[in-house]
C-alpha cells in the first residue's frame, strides 16, 4: 500500500524507549521531539504496535496511553516523518566559504541625497544597529566653526536677496557672504536691511564707516538713524562684469532684544571702473524685538546677478 502524507526521513528515523509500571498512562515523562498528532509516531508494546487514537494519543511531546502499560512492558517509539536535524552551529564557526557566491547582488549606481538612510553600529549601545540619514551626517561633519544654513543664487532681475526666517537659537553668530553682485541700474549702492518677525526693518542704523579705494584715497563716514546699511561706500556699476560687488558681513547675536552689531568688509567696482575696499560697523540700536534674518538689496532698483550665502558660527 503506498504512503500518504511527509515522506519518512529513512535516513535519521529516531526513537524513544520507556518501561511500563501498571499504574501510570504516560509512562515516558516526554517524548524526545515534538509531534503535531497520534499518527507522526509509531508505538510498540513488546513488540506489537499500538493503534493511534485507539491505544494511545500523542501531542506535542506528552504520550498518553488509554490504558496503562503493564509493569515490566517494554515500550517503543518510532518517530515518523522528521525533519532532518543538522543540528545548530556553534557561535563563531560559520565564515564566508559556507555562504552562497555571490549571495548579495551588485547595487545599482544612484544619486545620493541627504534623505537616503544607512545602517551603523552604535558605539554607546553594544549591540545594536541602527539606521540615520546622509543629513544627520552631513550635520556631524558641520558641527564645529561655520555650518551652511541656505544659498540664494540670483540670476535675473531680482528685487532683493532674502534670508528673513534664518537666524535661530542654534546660532549665536552669522556670517553671510555675497559675490559677483551687480545691479540692474548703474550707480547704485549695495545695502543690507534686518528682519524682525520675518519682515524686513527700514530705518533705526546707525553706523561709522572707512574705505580705500586703488589710488590709497579714503573716505570715511558716519552718523546715526540710516534707513538701510550700505556695504558700500559709494556706487556700484554694471556697464561691464567688472563692475560688481563682493563680501561679507557678521550679524552678532541677533535674537538677542538689544542692540544688534553688524560688521562688514566689502569690495566694489564702481562706474567709473575704481576698486574700493570699505570696512564698516553699524548697530540697531532700537531692536527691543528679536532679529530673525536678513535681506540684501540695492537702494533703489534689482539685483541683475549675484550668489548669496549664510552660515552661522557653532557655539562649540
Amino acid at each position: 500500500m503506498p504512503y500518504i502524507g511527509t515522506d519518512i526521513n529513512y535516513g535519521n528515523l529516531a526513537k524513544q524507549t520507556g518501561t511500563g509500571d501498571g499504574a501510570d498512562t504516560t509512562p515516558i515523562a516526554a517524548l524526545t521531539y515534538t509531534v503535531p498528532s497520534s499518527e507522526s509516531i509509531l508505538v510498540f508494546l513488546d513488540g506489537v504496535c499500538q493503534v493511534p487514537s485507539t491505544d494511545f494519543t500523542a501531542t506535542g511531546t506528552t504520550l498518553t496511553f488509554t490504558t496503562a502499560p503493564a509493569n515490566g512492558v517494554a515500550i517503543l517509539v518510532m518517530f515518523l516523518g522528521r525533519s532532518l536535524d543538522i543540528g545548530t552551529p556553534a557561535d563563531n564557526t560559520v565564515d564566508e566559504t559556507k555562504l552562497k557566491d555571490a549571495l548579495i547582488g551588485d547595487f545599482s549606481d544612484v544619486t545620493v541625497t541627504a534623505a537616503d538612510t544607512f545602517l551603523y553600529g552604535d558605539a554607546t549601545d553594544s549591540g545594536n544597529t541602527k539606521k540615520d540619514t546622509v543629513q544627520g551626517i552631513l550635520d556631524l561633519a558641520g558641527s564645529a566653526g561655520l555650518n551652511f544654513i541656505s544659498r540664494v543664487p540670483i540670476t535675473s532681475s531680482t528685487a532683493t536677496a532674502d534670508f528673513l526666517t534664518s537666524f535661530s537659537s542654534t546660532y549665536d553668530n552669522y556670517m553671510a557672504t555675497w559675490d559677483i553682485c551687480q545691479p540692474v541700474d548703474d550707480n547704485e549702492p549695495f545695502c543690507m536691511k534686518v528682519a524682525q518677525g520675518g519682515s524686513a526693518v527700514t530705518g533705526g542704523y546707525d553706523r561709522g564707516q572707512v574705505g580705500y579705494t586703488e589710488a590709497a584715497a579714503t573716505a570715511h563716514g558716519g552718523g546715526a538713524a540710516h534707513d538701510l546699511v550700505y556695504l558700500t561706500a559709494g556706487n556700484v556699476g554694471n556697464a561691464s562684469v567688472e563692475e560688481h560687488t563682493s563680501g561679507t558681513v557678521w550679524i552678532f547675536n541677533p535674537l538677542h532684544t538689544a542692540p544688534t552689531s553688524i560688521t562688514h568688509l566689502t569690495s566694489f567696482i564702481n562706474a567709473s571702473t575704481n576698486i574700493v575696499v570699505v570696512a564698516g560697523a553699524w548697530v540697531m540700536k532700537s531692536n527691543s524685538t528679536a532679529v530673525t534674518g536678513i535681506q540684501f538689496l540695492y537702494e533703489s532698483g534689482n539685483i541683475l546677478i549675484g550668489n548669496f550665502t549664510l552660515y552661522g558660527l557653532a557655539k562649540s
